[in-house]
């Protein structure tokens, strides 16, 4: 995910921030579980030439796992990277648009109904390995929509232009395949709506 296929446009699924800043698109990022998956997409989205737009500013991990939270600290600084106690807290930051969840399968049907989500203002990527997205739109109150025909064997998916002229800005689940190098950070994802 850190290295985009230039021909695809990320801007249909990550989520700029709705405050007016300078001209170029600037987003913030949240990620609800910090393995090595997410430390590595992370880490990828803030070494991004900040020349390019869209361009992520910032990260909001949640503390688990602490080592991981606290390496991403580490190599990109406060200025880049929050690290929460809670993943409540992050979902309660204005700015962020779009929300990893990064869960082991068994955590997400108690974690992530007790959490807070606003789908008029976030979108979800999901990398739960067995969730399919109508369970993730179930476990954080987003609203159904019409892909959710989905199942571990037979995924229905429609490109990122034609799901942003049927849906708006905000409210997306999709789910993220990472393939195995992404962990050394030197491969993208396949994002499944």
């Amino acid at each position: 995910f850190s290295h985009f296929d230039k021909a695809y446009d990320k801007s249909h699924f990550l989520t700029f921030s709705h405050k007016p800043l300078h001209c170029k698109l600037q987003m913030q990022i949240g990620f609800i579980g910090c393995g090595t998956i997410a430390t590595s997409i992370a880490t990828g989205f803030l070494s991004v030439d900040s020349n390019l737009s869209p361009v992520v500013t910032h990260c909001h991990v949640t503390r688990r796992s602490l080592s991981n939270s606290l390496a991403l600290l580490s190599k990109f600084s406060p200025s880049k990277v929050t690290v929460h106690d809670s993943a409540q807290s992050i979902l309660d930051v204005e700015d962020v648009g779009t929300v990893f969840i990064c869960l082991l399968p068994k955590a997400c049907q108690t974690v992530l109904p007790r959490l807070s989500f606003t789908p008029e203002r976030q979108n979800i990527g999901s990398l739960v390995s067995t969730g399919s997205l109508a369970d993730i739109r179930v476990w954080t109150s987003f609203p159904a929509a019409d892909t959710d025909t989905d199942t571990n064997t037979n995924t229905h998916t429609r490109t990122m232009e034609s799901q942003s002229q049927s849906r708006s800005q905000f409210g997306m689940v999709t789910k993220m395949i990472c393939l195995p190098s992404i962990a050394m950070g030197r491969s993208p994802s396949l994002i499944v709506t």
